[in-house]
Parts: C-alpha cells; sequence; structure tokens
C-alpha cells in the first residue's frame, strides 16, 4: 500500500469520541504496526478530539469535527480539525514539544497531582510528531506516528 486516506466528520458529542479510536484502530489493523502502537497511537487521537469537544467547544454539540487520516508504508498521520477557540500558546508548547516523558510535579502526596491538564503532555509523549496550526479556518492538530518503532527516536507502546 502506497498511501490511503479516509476523511470523516463527527459532530462534537463526546460520545462519538470512541468511533474515532475504533476508526483508527480498524484502519491500522492491516498496517504491520504493532498492537501496542497502535494502542498508544489511538490513545493520542482520542485525547485530542476530546480536548477539541471539552475546551474548543465547551461540549457545544452543534459544531463538527473534522478527521483526515492518512496512511502510507511509513507512517500513519492524523489531523484533526476544528473552529473552536485557537490554543493558548503555552498548551501549543506542550503538544509540540516532542518530549519523551510527562512532566510530573513533585507534590509530596498523590492525592495533591492535579486530576486535568495531562493531556498535551501524553499526546507529546505517544505520538512521534505534533504539528498545530490555526488559520482563519480554524485549528488543525496533527498527530504522526511511524509504522516501525525503528523509524521513531521515540519509544511508544
Amino acid at each position: 500500500m502506497s498511501k490511503a486516506d479516509i476523511e470523516f466528520s463527527i459532530r462534537s458529542d463526546i460520545s462519538l469520541v470512541p468511533f474515532v479510536g475504533r476508526a483508527l484502530s480498524a484502519m491500522l489493523a492491516a498496517s504491520g504496526m504493532s498492537q501496542s502502537r497502535v494502542s498508544s497511537f489511538e490513545l493520542a487521537v482520542v485525547e485530542v478530539v476530546t480536548n477539541s469537544i471539552e475546551h474548543g467547544y465547551a461540549y457545544d454539540k452543534n459544531k463538527k469535527i473534522d478527521l483526515l487520516f492518512t496512511l502510507t508504508t511509513e507512517l500513519v498521520e492524523v489531523s484533526v480539525h476544528d473552529n473552536g477557540k485557537p490554543l493558548p500558546p503555552a498548551i501549543v508548547q506542550r503538544y509540540t514539544s516532542g518530549k519523551s516523558a510527562i512532566d510530573i510535579p513533585d507534590v509530596g502526596n498523590i492525592a495533591e497531582l492535579p486530576e486535568s491538564g495531562w493531556g498535551a503532555s501524553l499526546v507529546a509523549t505517544l505520538c512521534d510528531e505534533v504539528r498545530y496550526e490555526h488559520t482563519q479556518s480554524g485549528n488543525a492538530l496533527t498527530l504522526v506516528c511511524y509504522l516501525n518503532e525503528n523509524t521513531s527516536d521515540k519509544k511508544i507502546g
């Protein structure tokens, strides 16, 4: 297979997010990517779609999220497009930092750790590359995962 593209849209309804993960898993079923990498990348994509619904659209179910899945012989790329609020620069930095680990604050007691705010760092850790673009037509967050773990400088899954 040289290249395959699948494009679809969902309403910004949190109950539809699991279908995005299933679509990605189905697309990658015959790709040769290890199941652990598929699961890790699926988690990253689902996190981005969830964040779009929660933060970009404030759970407004009347909005739309467009997804473009691209599969080549080397990688899978998923672009998530919305017309919600632009991402703050600090969040863009966390998404695109390429960090190999999630920063966990030293709080002394696990009960003091924040319950939210981990998503962007998690996505940066689980993906080989993350790009963000904000234009007049909206936001696009693109996640990339190489099919072969040896191609990646990160170890996911």
